[in-house]
């Protein structure tokens, strides 16, 4: 398996043209290094929505007043821990790659849930801060523009959100060069994300925004394509379907989960959408990370230690 990386010397200018090649090019010259990196954390989300799904069945299978109490208690305790343990999972995939496209580390360990680092607590903490800085922004901003929208035509109250949207857009991305910098292991704040995104935050922003448009568009001929195979295969299969008279109790709903007619729909279903939905970020991470060598001038190892030291 030919490993691609990023140990080629750029000028030091971002273009949109560069941009939209470097988000492409890793990913279709690594494709099996990106699926395999998407294994280890979709049998994760896996692990994870079993649990709740049957903790839920547990519960609900409890009719007792008292345990209805405890229901609510024990949902939100679950939903808490899974969107942490989700969102661990998401930065172990975004940090493996920024790894590999760094170091060429192609190790399966790197999405391994249980093999958390320093590193992907030090971009949770920081993912904190920037959302609540965003939401400090768009508290102070949306104040004053909610009372000017009070006293304007319905086109310009309009406009008022979409203003919002691009301020925490623009912000976001010029403080978002710190989660690159925790991938590899170096210290880098936001002051000095903002102050290096300075020269092509515009050319940056707009980049983003063509590769969003070209994402959007793969996904739903994706989707369609996916759409029409699921539903062969739901024909072919329609004599072990899922019966919706099945879902009359948790009983009936654990026994439906369990059904090969189930099994045998939802299992590919899942995998193939969680493993296309994690390659269809990388793009996304691919031209973050060229964005922010580019702009902070790493270009080989001994450079980096000089430039973050």
């Amino acid at each position: 398996m030919s490993v691609v990386t990023d140990d080629y010397m750029d000028d030091g200018s971002i273009t949109l043209g560069k941009a939209l090649s470097n988000a492409f090019s890793p990913l279709f010259s690594n494709l099996k290094t990106a699926l395999k990196f998407t294994i280890l954390p979709t049998l994760s989300w896996s692990v994870l929505i079993l649990i709740g799904v049957f903790y839920a069945l547990s519960m609900l299978g409890e009719e007792t007043p008292t345990n209805f109490a405890n229901f609510h208690t024990g949902i939100f305790v679950a939903i808490v821990g899974f969107v942490l343990l989700s969102v661990l999972i998401s930065i172990q995939f975004y940090t493996a790659w920024i790894q590999f496209l760094r170091y060429g580390d192609t190790s399966l360990k790197n999405t391994f849930i249980f093999n958390i680092k320093k590193c992907h607590f030090v971009i949770l903490g920081k993912a904190i801060l920037l959302n609540i800085l965003l939401f400090l922004i768009s508290i102070i901003v949306n104040i004053p523009l909610g009372f000017i929208s009070f006293n304007v035509s319905a086109i310009l109250a309009t406009i008022v959100p979409i203003i919002l949207l691009l301020v925490l857009s623009i912000v976001s991305l010029r403080l978002s060069y710190v989660f690159p910098a925790a991938a590899i292991d170096q210290r880098f704040g936001f002051f000095d994300s903002w102050n290096a995104t300075q020269k092509h935050w515009l050319r940056i922003f707009i980049a983003f925004v063509i590769l969003a448009i070209i994402m959007i568009a793969a996904s739903i001929a994706i989707q369609l394509v996916l759409g029409i195979i699921f539903s062969i295969f739901g024909a072919v299969f329609s004599s072990i379907a899922i019966n919706a008279n099945q879902f009359a109790s948790a009983s009936d709903i654990s026994a439906t989960l369990l059904s090969p007619g189930f099994l045998l729909m939802a299992i590919p279903a899942y995998f193939i959408t969680m493993g296309i939905t994690l390659v269809s970020y990388i793009p996304f991470i691919n031209m973050h990370y060229y964005c922010f060598k580019t702009d902070v001038s790493v270009t080989n190892d001994q450079e980096m230690l000089d430039r973050f030291s």
